[in-house]
């Protein structure tokens, strides 16, 4: 069981900004926004990577081969290093740089993996995910940054690397691309070798869906936290796998292979609908629609593979009814 105490804390003891390594050319000084980037409200993907303490590297090592990398990195992902325009057109590539804290964990990461604690989780991010940009921790930076690291360090040695990555430029697919553009470099340079090629990032999303005139979007817009809650469940492998026999034994008179065996997102996400559902009709008498809604990555169902590189939101969005 994990245990975590009242006095369980995250504290911030450093704070920089990581310019890209090369300056971004001229030609690529403005990055225009696709229509699909436009839509988009200016929210951040938020990540947590946790690393057991298996290493003899120490502590600044560590840090500083980290924040080397994500220079480098942020050389090809020049846009992540530049800040929106007003109107939220165009990305000014003028490598004003990502922000990296440092933080102290006052527990082992084994006391923090596997938690339900939801706003302790949060304490592992740069900053608020699902607020403005405005809700910064302490509101400690003057302009809207676009990818922000925290390294936190956990009195066991362990390591947890929160992200936070806007959503207006990036989807799930695009923000691990840039992870892993992020740990391949950073193995290079821990071990002095290549690890595993990772192609490098497209920015052309305006070429396949050309900006309209959209709405301007107010730097305050962001999504309340007032009437949400935030639950966090952990499916280990056999509970998956139950799932998924389970719902392949119910739907006998499909001939839609896709249908007759879930993958394991549509074994747990119909597993949470029904429940929400269940609950919802035992609290009401009257009939109403409920619609859950699912992000898709339309990338495998293009024509050229080469948009799996394509750094924009390629995601439609998928309704349950």
């Amino acid at each position: 069981m994990v245990m975590i105490t009242a006095t369980t804390s995250v504290e911030v003891v450093s704070r920089e900004t990581i310019k890209p390594l090369c300056p971004t050319p001229n030609h690529l000084r403005n990055y225009i926004l696709s229509s699909i980037d436009q839509n988009s409200p200016p929210i951040y993907i938020p990540v947590l990577l946790f690393y057991l303490n298996n290493t003899s590297i120490n502590t600044n090592e560590k840090l500083f081969v980290l924040k080397k990398s994500l220079g480098e990195c942020l050389s090809e992902y020049y846009p992540l290093a530049g800040t929106f325009r007003d109107d939220y057109s165009v990305v000014e590539c003028n490598d004003e740089g990502a922000e990296f804290i440092g933080a102290r964990v006052n527990c082992d990461i084994s006391q923090i993996i596997g938690t339900s604690n939801v706003k302790l989780l949060n304490q592992l991010l740069p900053f608020e995910s699902t607020g403005n940009w405005g809700k910064f921790k302490e509101k400690a930076y003057e302009r809207e940054v676009l990818v922000a690291a925290q390294a936190n360090l956990f009195r066991c040695g362990g390591l947890a690397i929160g992200v936070c990555i806007s959503h207006k430029i990036a989807d799930g697919t695009s923000a691990v691309a840039f992870l892993n553009s992020w740990a391949s470099k950073s193995l290079n340079n821990y071990h002095g070798y290549n690890a595993n090629i990772v192609p490098p990032p497209i920015f052309d999303s305006a070429r396949n869906f050309p900006p309209r005139e959209m709405p301007r979007y107010s730097h305050d817009i962001g999504i309340t936290n007032k009437t949400i809650v935030t639950k966090r469940f952990i499916f280990d492998s056999s509970s998956i796998l139950a799932l998924k026999k389970q719902a392949s034994t119910a739907i006998i008179d499909s001939s839609d292979e896709n249908i007759k065996f879930p993958t394991r997102v549509q074994a747990v996400s119909s597993l949470i609908w029904s429940r929400v559902l269940a609950l919802y009709r035992s609290k009401t008498t009257y009939a109403k629609i409920c619609v859950a809604v699912h992000a898709v990555n339309i990338r495998p169902r293009m024509e050229s593979w080469n948009h799996q590189s394509l750094i924009t939101r390629l995601e439609i969005i998928g309704q349950l009814l």
